[in-house]
């Protein structure tokens, strides 16, 4: 059971993750690795049964990242010819985080309740 878990976590970040837009306020903040890379260490090396309540402890810990991104202020953004990346911008990060910590937890909840 952890295997075939741990091969959807995996399919689920090759094929959708690099799709979504965003990326991990827990990642991003700590730079500790992503949600679901901790979800797959975790099923992997504890079962199934751990899994959960420390994966839930986890999607607690990125929202707490999200909120911290979220208030902290924007610093100026690059002239438009140095800028060649979204991912320098302080307000796509902050969405990023934001919508990220949202969408985990949604899809958590729409696992765990019938």
């Amino acid at each position: 059971m952890r295997y075939a878990i741990a091969s959807g976590i995996g399919f689920y970040q090759r094929k959708i993750s690099p799709h979504k837009g965003y990326c991990c306020a827990h990642n991003h903040l700590h730079h500790r690795g992503s949600c679901s890379a901790f979800g797959k260490r975790v099923v992997l090396r504890y079962g199934v049964l751990l899994m959960f309540p420390l994966l839930w402890r986890r999607l607690r810990a990125c929202h707490q990242a999200a909120l911290a991104i979220a208030e902290t202020p924007a610093t100026p953004a690059l002239p438009e010819e140095e800028n060649t990346s979204q991912t320098g911008d302080p307000d796509f990060i902050k969405i990023c985080a934001i919508e990220a910590t949202s969408e985990a937890a949604c899809c958590l909840l729409a696992f765990l309740l019938p």
